[in-house]
This record gives C-alpha cells, sequence and structure tokens, in this order.
C-alpha cells in the first residue's frame, strides 16, 4: 500500500498527459536490456529498499529519477514510517525465503525515467517457505477494522481477504492505473502479499504466485490469479 503511495510521490508529478509511464520496453530490442541487479526483497524498509535499488540499478546504465524526486520520496517515507506496523505489510517477509526475492533489470532504450520500463524475474534458491507468526487477537481486531467487509481469518495466517479489500481500496484511487504497470514489472503483481497456511503454531507462507506444499517448498499456484499482470 506505502510502495504505491511513494511511487505516486516520486513519479506523477514529472509525467506529462503524453508519456506513457513506465512503457518503454525492450521485448524487441532485447540486447538494450541492462544487467541484472542483485536479489531483492518486497518487504522491510521502503527507504532502504529503495536506496538499494537505485544504487544497483545505477551502475548498470539505468535511469535515476531527479534528485529532487528522490529528496522529495526520502522525506515522505521517514515522515511516514507507520506502514511498517501493517498487520498487512509485516507479512510481507524481509528475509530471503518463500519464493519472494527478485532482481531486475531495466530497458535502455528510454531517454527518461518515468518512461523506461522494467523487468523482472524470481532469484532461485528461495523456495523455502517463509515461517511467521500468526496474527495476534489485537491484530485481527485492527484488520476488522480497516476491512470491515473482509472475512475475518480463521487461523491467524490466512490473510487473503484482507489482501482483496486493500487492493479494491487501491483500484478506485486514480493513480493506480499509473503505478500499477511498474508493480507489476519490479515485483511481478499488482500488490505485493503473501499466501500462508496454519502449521501447528507458525504460519509457513510464500509470496503471490506461489504456495506452500506439505514439505514446506513454495510451489507454483496456478489458481492464485487474483493479483496476478496478465
Amino acid at each position: 500500500m506505502l510502495l504505491l503511495t511513494t511511487a505516486v510521490v516520486l513519479l506523477l508529478p514529472a509525467a506529462s498527459s503524453s508519456t506513457i509511464l513506465f512503457g518503454m520496453t525492450c521485448e524487441k530490442t532485447p540486447e538494450l536490456y541492462s544487467e541484472w541487479t542483485e536479489c531483492l526483497l518486497p518487504g522491510g524498509n521502503l527507504l532502504d529498499l529503495i536506496k538499494s535499488f537505485y544504487n544497483d540499478v545505477k551502475g548498470l546504465g539505468c535511469l535515476l529519477p531527479p534528485k529532487k524526486m528522490m529528496r522529495i520520496g526520502g522525506t515522505y517515507l521517514r515522515n511516514n514510517s507507520h506502514y511498517l506496523d501493517h498487520p498487512l505489510y509485516k507479512r510481507i517477509p524481509s528475509q530471503r525465503c518463500g519464493s519472494c526475492p527478485r532482481r531486475l533489470r531495466c530497458c535502455k532504450r528510454s531517454r527518461s525515467f518515468i518512461a523506461q520500463a522494467y523487468d523482472s524475474e524470481l532469484c532461485s534458491g528461495f523456495d523455502s517457505a517463509c515461517a511467521i507468526e500468526p496474527l495476534t487477537p489485537e491484530e485481527l481486531e485492527e484488520l476488522s477494522g480497516k476491512y470491515p467487509n473482509a472475512t475475518v481469518s480463521p487461523d491467524g495466517c490466512d490473510v487473503t481477504s484482507y489482501v482483496q479489500a486493500e487492493l479494491e481500496i487501491l483500484k478506485k484511487g486514480a493513480a493506480f492505473e499509473y503505478v500499477e504497470p511498474l508493480l507489476c514489472q519490479v515485483v511481478g503483481t499488482k500488490l505485493p502479499a503473501v499466501n500462508c497456511v496454519r502449521r501447528e503454531d507458525q504460519c509457513l507462507c510464500c509470496c503471490s504466485g506461489f504456495r506452500p506444499n506439505a514439505e514446506g517448498k513454495c510451489v507454483a499456484d496456478a489458481t492464485d490469479t487474483q493479483f496476478g499482470c496478465q
């Protein structure tokens, strides 16, 4: 949710009505893709994540936002760090597990940062499900207040209904149609989320598009299409 807002703050002020945001791809000119970044995670402190991402892509010849935009975005994140305490955001793993880490590359055809498209792919070797503590009664109460029409999690692990409700809220915002392409390109989904199952006293979780199997490994889930980008 904050990732979307941050992208709006950083990017939309510089966009013109004739610009197709993040639309200049290298599908027909793959030789113009940059090298891949290191594997990145969708969770954790967004300010640290964004800094790490920009440091990586700068060395690969990708375009960066103007310094003024980056300062505005950094100040916004420092002053609005409450997202770190949101029960849903805390479910997004900040460890290398759950088929969550992805690496990125940019298309170097563009001369404008806001038109530059990205491509991402899943990093291999991180398919063990993440072990996360179940939602507490206090967190369940907080989520019920934020999303009154969502189904209450039956086991403290399944947060699907809450994430669906959050996505519906975001879709009503005018900026979502512009930022959605970036989310799809960078994290491979319309909204970072996890699929979790209860195993004894813990939740085993995988990122969107994957689900834990009986052995605790994340396997592709063809039925998980709610947040897909196709």
